[in-house]
Order: structure tokens, then C-alpha cells, then sequence
């Protein structure tokens, strides 16, 4: 086997969230202060030498880091090799930082070996920069550039990703089942976890739903927690749709039929 340098730092993530696996790496590096050296993930082309047993190089970082953070996702919780990565993290009683990430519970997140660990979720990074900060895990803290380069991850993470014409976004919640309101009643209503995009900026507390006629044959079948891929029609903003408390949404319509890229 090909002896590998040890790390510090080991990113379990799933394959299917490069954006978000690609935007904390770079806020590691640019935000925390911690070096590309110290980082394991088996995306990180550098960590995997030709011919090398993935495997055994996951399964020897694993063993051998001081820190495992989980990006824990929808598609992570599906992955039976990432859920093989938090339990060998659990049972190996590695410092695990788990960053939870909508549309996540903690119900879900309790069915796993983690139950009752304390988590973070994207917006309380600081908790963890503070903490690797007390761990002397951070060899020079610089709060101005760890406060700038946060903002700009959670700006990039606030929008869906676009992929020449088409958005990616993952679903958070599903509004179809309420019938009490006529307007839905044989449509679909799909929150999404981040913005899609538009020529004027978003207000305050602005969200984006996928809103389209219930047929499966045109449009798919997506589900809470489904990554997809999706054309712009366009789009309607409503302050206050249903009456029920939410506000500022912004309906959007598709043009063609949905891509569960799972």
C-alpha cells in the first residue's frame, strides 16, 4: 500500500454536493488559516496518488486524522460509503464535527451512532472556528479574514448553483398537500434551500419554490430532500401567498420536465 502523509483535517461528504464540498474547502484554507496540507477528501485530486487503492488510502486517513468533519446532506444520509465514513469516525472516537445541512432533522440525524451529539449547521460556522482556535488547531487566527471569506461561503451557498442554462438546488419541504387553498390543489409546491438567481437582488427572508402541475410524465416526481436540475420558465414573487404566515415567496415555473440527479 502507498504510504501517505498523515492529515490533520479528513472532509466526509458525498459525491453528488461538490459545490458546497468545493466552497468549505476553500473557506478552510482561505476563512480558518488551515493549510491544503493538513486536508484529506477524496475528491482533492492531490490526496489520490495513480493506482492507488481508494479504499485503503480513505480507510488509513480516517484512522490516522485528528478531525473528521461531516457535511452531512440529504445525498450524504443515502450514501451507504459516507455513512460507512461517520460510523468508522464514531466508533474510532475521532474529534467529529457534524455540519448539518436543510433538509436534515435531527430526527434524522439522531438515527445515526451521532445521536445526541452536539452539531453545527452553515450559518454557525463561527462556533467552529472559535473551537479550532481552543484546539491549537489554527496557527495563525485572523477573525477579519475568517469573517470575510464566511460571508462570501454563505453568499455562494444562499444561491443554486447554475449549470450553463440550469439551476441545481436541493428540495427542503413540499406545500402540495395543502388543499385547503384552491390554488394548489393539482400542483406541485417544492421549496428549494437556496435562490435561483435573478436579475434583482432577493428582499429579506425571500424563499423559491418549484411550482408545477402534479404529472409525474411531464414534470417528474421529486421528493423532500431530492437534488435536481431544472430549467427556468419564469417566475412570480408574492408577499403573502396563503395567508398562513409565510411571506415573500417567489414561485418558480418550470419549462421542462425536472432532472433528480440523486
Amino acid at each position: 500500500m502507498t504510504e501517505h502523509t498523515n492529515k490533520t483535517f479528513f472532509i466526509s461528504h458525498s459525491t453528488i454536493d461538490m459545490r458546497l464540498h468545493n466552497s468549505f474547502c476553500k473557506l478552510l484554507v482561505n476563512g480558518f488559516g488551515i493549510s491544503r496540507d493538513c486536508i484529506f477528501s477524496s475528491s482533492i485530486l492531490r490526496n489520490m496518488k495513480t493506482n492507488d487503492n481508494v479504499s485503503e488510502t480513505i480507510k488509513s486517513n480516517i484512522k490516522n486524522c485528528s478531525i473528521i468533519i461531516l457535511l452531512i446532506t440529504s445525498s450524504y444520509m443515502r450514501s451507504p460509503f459516507c455513512l460507512a465514513e461517520l460510523g468508522a469516525a464514531w466508533a474510532l472516537e475521532k474529534k467529529i464535527v457534524p455540519i448539518v445541512i436543510a433538509p436534515i432533522s435531527i430526527k434524522e440525524y439522531n438515527k445515526t451512532p451521532l445521536q445526541g451529539m452536539q452539531f453545527r449547521k452553515l450559518d454557525n460556522l463561527s462556533v467552529v472556528y472559535d473551537e479550532f482556535i481552543d484546539l491549537k488547531l489554527i496557527p495563525r487566527p485572523n477573525t477579519y479574514e475568517f469573517d470575510k471569506h464566511n460571508k462570501e461561503f454563505l453568499e455562494t451557498m444562499q444561491f443554486a448553483e447554475k449549470e450553463d442554462n440550469k439551476f441545481i438546488a436541493t428540495i427542503v419541504q413540499d406545500r402540495s398537500d395543502m388543499n385547503c387553498n384552491s390554488n394548489l390543489q393539482g400542483k406541485r409546491c417544492l421549496k428549494l434551500d437556496s435562490l435561483v438567481p435573478l436579475k434583482s437582488p432577493p428582499v429579506e427572508g425571500e424563499t423559491h419554490w418549484l411550482f408545477f402541475d402534479d404529472n409525474k410524465e411531464k414534470y417528474g416526481d421529486p421528493k423532500v430532500g431530492d437534488v435536481v436540475r431544472f430549467l427556468v420558465s419564469n417566475t412570480n414573487f408574492h408577499q403573502k401567498p396563503w395567508g398562513d404566515g409565510l411571506e415573500n415567496t417567489r414561485n418558480i415555473y418550470l419549462k421542462s420536465k425536472l432532472e433528480i440527479l440523486n
